[in-house]
């Protein structure tokens, strides 16, 4: 029976299938002997050569699972009258784009541990979808723990990645866009923490851009090697085994990755104290232009503060290092009909909104024995 172009095809997609399925099963080898290696120095960027070199082999092995997908996709087109049907996502499968519904199913029924890697996500964004986000959130850290790493707004690849990724606003559209996100995970953080489950949800930040964006729910994650020029949740996502290589190679950067990543709550807030006083948990924010920093106080606490050195505690430098930062500064009053009231006072609302912002704003002066780093 002479060859058909219909099966001519056909062999010509399973040879490709199958060399890539070679190919893949060898590139897995490597990558479990590299992670091996590695197992204890897993980098979150491309600066180690171990963790380059697993995660090269991650993105080449995902590039072949695509031209695999796109080949078997192609080859069902060529059959007339083949049922076409949405895929849905499954083990090793690709999904073009975030698979929302799919996830949200996931997370509500998580049962041991919810991870999520990113630098925000717009599910927070979304009017309709923030609500069931936040159930989903909630409802799985009633039995699994909950950890978030997203990027720190005052990070300084903020504008970097806005100007890549095009954001309307620039950067301070893409800082908006963040603190969304935090503001909406802190007030999730104290509604459990009052419930008494504190150590079930904790949300951490990271000052880079992560190689890698993952959603993980148990044994399962949904995850994607960050595109330069659009979000991850545009990009395709494949649902993977945590206890596979992939899985294996992105749990140990997500561990590297919390290990160093300040708390949210950390980074919201900054503890001022007076000589002899108790310290005060205050929102703060720093100005692009001016050294001096700017807290939102109670009346009581300004009381105390203005007029006095103060010591203050986890307020970041001008270039957003916070470390162990620990300044000497002055509080001084300003004055609610001056440019500079005004501009405190948005850049406060647009960070906090509904939060802890009680409204008089307050200006740090470095003393003179910190001005230099200040």
């Amino acid at each position: 029976m002479p060859p058909t172009a219909e099966r001519v095809h056909g062999k010509s997609v399973n040879t490709f299938v199958g060399v890539t399925a070679a190919l893949r099963r060898l590139i897995a080898a490597w990558s479990a002997a590299v992670l091996a290696a590695a197992s204890t120095s897993v980098a979150v960027v491309l600066s180690d050569d171990s963790s380059s070199i697993a995660l090269g082999l991650l993105c080449l092995e995902w590039f072949m699972l695509g031209g695999v997908a796109v080949a078997a996709l192609y080859g069902r087109r060529e059959r007339p009258g083949a049922p076409v049907c949405p895929p849905t996502p499954s083990t090793g499968q690709l999904s073009s784009g975030f698979p929302r519904e799919f996830y949200f199913d996931r997370l509500v029924h998580a049962r041991h541990r919810v991870r999520i890697l990113d630098t925000y996500s717009s599910l927070f964004a979304d009017d309709e979808l923030r609500p069931r986000f936040l159930a989903g959130l909630r409802a799985a850290a009633l039995q699994a723990e909950v950890q978030v790493i997203l990027l720190d707004s005052e990070s300084r690849v903020v504008p970097q990645r806005a100007e890549t990724l095009d954001i309307p606003g620039g950067p301070a559209g893409y800082r908006r866009r963040i603190e969304a996100n935090l503001r909406a995970l802190f007030q999730l953080q104290t509604e459990l923490r009052q419930a008494g489950m504190d150590n079930r949800f904790q949300v951490r930040l990271v000052d880079r851009v992560p190689s890698l964006a993952t959603y993980q729910c148990d044994d399962r994650m949904l995850a994607t090697v960050r595109p330069l020029s659009r979000p991850a949740e545009q990009a395709s996502q494949r649902w993977i085994r945590a206890e596979s290589s992939e899985g294996r190679f992105i749990i140990a950067m997500f561990a590297r990755l919390w290990q160093d990543a300040t708390k949210l709550e950390d980074r919201l807030f900054c503890q001022i104290r007076c000589p002899g006083e108790e310290s005060h948990r205050t929102p703060f924010v720093r100005l692009a232009g001016r050294k001096a920093a700017y807290l939102s106080v109670d009346p009581c606490t300004a009381h105390h503060v203005v007029g006095h050195e103060v010591t203050v505690d986890g307020l970041p430098d001008q270039e957003g290092h916070r470390g162990n930062t620990h300044w000497i500064a002055t509080a001084v009053d300003v004055a609610e009909d001056s440019q500079e009231w005004e501009a405190a006072a948005v850049a406060l609302y647009e960070k906090y909104r509904d939060l802890e912002n009680a409204g008089q704003v307050v200006r740090l002066e470095a003393a003179p024995t910190c001005v230099d780093d200040w």
